[in-house]
C-alpha cells in the first residue's frame, strides 16, 4: 500500500494543488480566499506574460471547483471530461466519462499513474518474486500446503489493495443517489454486453433478425413504390378523361 501512496504523491499538479486546497475538506470560503491570493500573485499585469499560463490554470481550477457538477465530474474522470461542450448535468458527465473510459481520481494523471504503477510493480515483483518463482532447489522442498499458503497470502494482499482503491474511487459518489442509480444501470448494461459477447448463439440470432428486418424493409419499399405507381396511373387516367370532356 505504501508503494501506491508514494505513487499518488508523485503525480502531476491538479486543481486542488493549484489552489492549495485539501481534497474533500476545503470550504467555499477557503476556495474564494486562495483563488484571490493566487490570482493577485500570478496576474499577468503584475508578473507579465511569464505568469499567464499559471494564471489561466488558476482560473480553470476555480471555475471547476466552485461548480458542484464540474467538481464531481473532475473528481471522477479528470480534466478530459470537462471538454464536453454539451454536458450540463451529473448524468451527462457520467455518460461522457464512461464513453472516454478514463477513470481518474483527484491527484492522478493517467500517463503518470501508469508510469508509477510500472515502477511500483517492478519493486513489488523484486520482493514478491521469490514467493511466486522459487528456485529449483527450494521448490523441491516446498510442499503443496506451503504453496497454497503463499498463494493465499498473495491473494489476501491483492484483495485488500483492490478494496482500498475501489473505496477511494467510490467516495466521491457518497450522497449522489441519482448518479449511483445511473452508475448501477451503466454497469448492468456493461455486464449484459460482456455476457452476450461471449454467446455465439446470440450473435447468430441477432444477425438473422437484422437480415430479416432489412428484407422486410426492402419489401415494404417495393410495395410503396408499386402503390405509388398505381396511384399515378389512376390519376393520369382521370386527367385524360377531363381532357376529353
Amino acid at each position: 500500500m505504501s508503494l501506491v501512496m508514494e505513487s499518488m504523491r508523485s503525480m502531476e499538479t491538479n486543481h486542488y494543488d493549484t489552489l492549495g486546497l485539501k481534497f474533500s475538506t476545503f470550504t467555499q470560503k477557503q476556495l474564494k480566499t486562495n483563488f484571490r491570493k493566487a490570482s493577485l500573485q500570478y496576474h499577468p499585469d503584475k508578473v507579465g506574460q511569464a505568469g499567464a499560463e499559471i494564471f489561466v490554470g488558476i482560473r480553470a481550477a476555480h471555475e471547476t471547483l466552485v461548480d458542484p457538477i464540474l467538481r464531481i465530474a473532475y473528481d471522477r474522470f479528470g480534466p478530459s471530461v470537462l471538454k464536453c461542450t454539451t454536458c450540463k448535468t451529473n448524468k451527462d458527465y457520467l455518460h461522457e466519462g464512461f464513453k472516454q473510459v478514463s477513470t481518474f481520481y483527484a491527484g492522478a494523471g493517467m500517463i503518470e499513474l501508469l508510469h508509477q504503477v510500472y515502477i511500483s510493480l517492478s519493486v513489488a515483483f523484486s520482493q514478491v518474486g521469490p514467493l511466486l518463482f522459487p528456485s529449483k532447489a527450494q521448490s523441491k522442498q516446498d510442499t503443496a500446503a506451503e504453496l497454497m499458503k503463499r498463494l493465499q497470502t498473495l491473494s489476501d494482499i491483492a484483495a485488500v489493495e483492490t478494496m482500498v482503491q475501489v473505496k477511494s474511487w467510490m467516495d466521491t459518489l457518497v450522497g449522489q443517489d441519482e448518479c449511483i442509480t445511473q452508475l448501477k444501470r451503466e454497469l448492468g448494461y456493461m455486464s449484459l454486453e460482456m455476457r452476450l459477447g461471449q454467446d455465439s448463439d446470440f450473435f447468430a440470432t441477432r444477425t438473422a433478425i437484422k437480415a430479416r428486418i432489412e428484407r422486410q424493409g426492402d419489401g415494404n419499399n417495393n410495395n410503396n413504390n408499386n402503390n405509388n405507381n398505381a396511384f399515378s396511373t389512376r390519376m393520369e387516367r382521370k386527367e385524360r378523361l377531363f381532357d376529353l370532356d
